[in-house]
């Protein structure tokens, strides 16, 4: 018995020694595992996945609907596949275009600049070396030759800028704030291609691929006065947040308060109590003003009155516009988490904008134009865009002298909703 008990001794400490050897290679790959979930943003970051809670709130507007650029949706979708033959054929061209030695020399520059283009992303792509290279190269390819024929009014034969709805459904695509390759990526590329490629009627611009992004997503004629600028572009969202905003605004000079807004009252309530509502023409899109005027009243011209007048911009609302503004406002939450200049904007309007009477009273003024002929469906996209989000509430809107506070002491004096009262009055009995 003793000699049997014996005998399995060094197989005993054999399968010991083997389970031993087991967990320490298990323990080693959960180490490795971790190591690699463990990815840290680098300062270069600025492509971000929308937090989930933003996202819950419209997945559809965060998410591409035709075409997947760079790895956060690559091939994740089976309707995104389908435009992957589509890059191809782009990519083909493109060769023809230039040359396959172009081709590899773009190819080249992205192996070469791998990493650097890895670390803009928040996470870390789980696509090998060689699949990450040359998915960066096809979806590069595919929007320099898009933007090169949409500039050569190449349209007839080619069915993506052909077809208005499926051109509008890139457009919003490639403004996704999850759907981005870095800029450097297009102006680095773009110049290697020297005169091979660049915009109609321009010449010795140090940012020609800018100039064919430009009138790719904008008017020619906006587009054109916004490029001049120049700032730290990151990607194609951030060229949208440009465009809304103004020279002065992107580098501000406003301290942030502290203060959250409370209790601003509406339009139609606004409207009530005097406040003149004006649409401004040619001012950024987000440079809304608040200050009194001494005006005669157009009935009345011997009288002389102080009237507070808000002056707004007219924003555009059509079937694309709460995608584009809320991955803006995504970018500036993960990005300019103290220069969130188009969420105070927003959440300004927000205020304005209780229901389709706010919707209606703006539209009458000018200040809104409604393309989608809904109203109330207006007043629920800007009701839902302050949802989630964090502004940094600047002291051009919400400050001491501010915007909503103009208005708030206005509101707040019951002389101004019986001087409003009278003058309406007046108006209907001489009108």
């Amino acid at each position: 018995m003793g000699g049997w008990v014996t005998s399995l001794r060094p197989s005993y400490n054999y399968q010991a020694n083997n389970n031993l050897e087991m967990e320490s290679k298990e323990f080693t790959i959960d180490i490795e595992k971790i190591l690699e979930a463990s990815f840290e943003a680098a300062p270069e970051c600025c492509i971000y996945r929308v937090p989930r809670d933003l996202r819950k709130i419209n997945k559809k507007a965060y998410t591409p609907q035709v075409v997947s650029i760079g790895p956060l949706h690559h091939c994740k979708q089976e309707y995104l596949i389908e435009m992957e033959k589509q890059k191809l054929i782009y990519v083909k061209k493109f060769g023809e275009r230039t040359s396959i030695d172009k081709l590899k020399e773009m190819k080249s520059f992205i192996k070469v600049n791998e990493r650097k283009i890895r670390i803009c992303y928040a996470e870390n792509p789980s696509l090998s070396s060689d699949e990450f290279i040359t998915m960066i190269l096809y979806d590069a390819v595919f929007i320099i030759e898009l933007f090169l024929r949409n500039d050569e009014m190449r349209t007839e034969f080619d069915i993506l800028l052909g077809t208005p709805i499926l051109k509008a459904a890139i457009k919003l695509d490639l403004q996704l704030l999850e759907n981005q390759l870095p800029y450097f990526v297009f102006k680095d590329l773009f110049f290697k291609l020297g005169d091979v490629a660049k915009p109609s009627g321009e010449e010795n611009y140090d940012d020609p691929f800018l100039i064919l992004a430009s009138r790719f997503f904008f008017d020619s004629e906006l587009g054109h006065l916004k490029y001049k600028y120049t700032f730290d572009l990151q990607h194609f969202t951030d060229l949208r947040r440009c465009f809304l905003l103004n020279k002065d605004i992107v580098n501000p000079t406003n301290n942030i308060v502290k203060e959250r807004l409370r209790d601003l009252p509406c339009a139609t309530k606004l409207d009530g109590s005097g406040v003149k509502f004006e649409c401004i023409e040619d001012r950024s899109s987000l440079e809304i003003s608040c200050e009194y005027k001494t005006k005669s009243p157009q009935l009345i011209p011997f009288i002389k009155v102080q009237e507070l007048e808000l002056q707004i911009p007219r924003f555009d609302v059509y079937d694309g516009t709460e995608c584009l503004i809320r991955n803006v406002m995504a970018l500036e939450q993960l990005h300019y988490p103290f220069e969130t200049h188009v969420c105070n904007y927003m959440i300004l309007l927000d205020f304005l904008i209780d229901t389709e009477t706010d919707v209606d009273l703006l539209v009458k003024k000018g200040i809104i134009l409604n393309c989608l002929g809904d109203s109330a469906a207006i007043a629920n996209m800007f009701n839902k865009l302050g949802l989630q989000v964090t502004p940094s509430y600047s002291e051009r809107y919400f400050g001491q002298f501010g915007v909503a506070e103009k208005l708030k002491a206005h509101y707040g004096k019951s002389w101004n909703h019986s001087k409003a009262t009278f003058q309406g009055y007046i108006s209907e009995i001489l009108g």
